[in-house]
């Protein structure tokens, strides 16, 4: 969860919830969503706002009292390590945001951008952002959002100068697929052409995790057992 609000990481089971039904009540109505929500929805938050049903536990509720709940480690760990082992291997590293959202397929479109600055400088560089990516279902396949921000950077690689980009879940499950996510460089495009696949259909139907199991580059770890955020790695290596 970026920005470490203890009440949705993990839903917050041990941490009391500020929100109210009359919360969700004006979300919908503020994005026309109301009348297209089921009916045991509005009414169950009709019923809330109404007093037929109890709110979540509040911050002034007791039960709190003797609860402590403290974060021990969260993206921004996850990018100092990267950062830290990147400086032992020469890159001249720099964390640009550890705060990132937003459509993973655009967000890879805008690093590619990124990436074809860095190459022309000379030298090793890295970028390293953090945050919590999204995808808008449209497709059938199988994915997630870190192997799709890849996939859909490496469309825009494949002329760049020698470059790489790496993007995970830190808790080793990206989406729907058992990859934790995706690397690539300028070769990534040229190599699904020479196999006949199309990048920019799988990337149409959130087909991802396939891309990147024919093509080469999908990353699987296991679960971690832990969930720090996505982290997204740009290196570049120009003489």
């Amino acid at each position: 969860m970026v920005g470490n609000k203890i009440e949705c990481i993990g839903s917050g089971p041990t941490a009391p919830d500020p929100t109210t039904f009359k919360d969700a009540y004006d979300i919908l109505n503020r994005y026309d969503l109301w009348d297209k929500v089921p009916e045991s929805v509005r009414r169950r938050i009709l019923d809330g706002i109404e007093g037929r049903v109890e709110e979540t536990p509040k911050p002034t509720d007791p039960a709190f009292k003797n609860i402590t709940n403290m974060i021990i480690a969260d993206i921004s760990d996850a990018c100092r390590a990267a950062a830290t082992r990147l400086r032992l291997k020469g890159f001249r590293c720099v964390i640009l945001s550890r705060f990132v959202e937003g459509e993973a397929s655009e967000i890879g479109a805008f690093i590619a951008g990124i990436l074809r600055e860095l190459t022309e400088k000379r030298g090793k560089r890295a970028l390293i952002l953090g945050g919590e990516y999204s995808v808008t279902v449209r497709g059938g396949g199988i994915g997630g959002r870190n192997q799709e921000l890849v996939l859909a950077a490496s469309i825009k690689m494949a002329d760049l100068k020698p470059c790489v980009l790496l993007s995970i879940g830190t808790d080793g499950i990206d989406g729907i697929s058992n990859a934790a996510g995706a690397i690539a460089d300028p070769q990534t495009f040229r190599d699904a052409l020479s196999l006949g696949l199309n990048p920019i259909k799988f990337l149409k139907e959130n087909d991802s995790n396939e891309f990147f199991n024919r093509v080469g580059g999908a990353i699987y770890t296991g679960p971690t057992g832990t969930n720090a955020g996505d982290l997204t790695i740009l290196a570049t290596s120009v003489e």
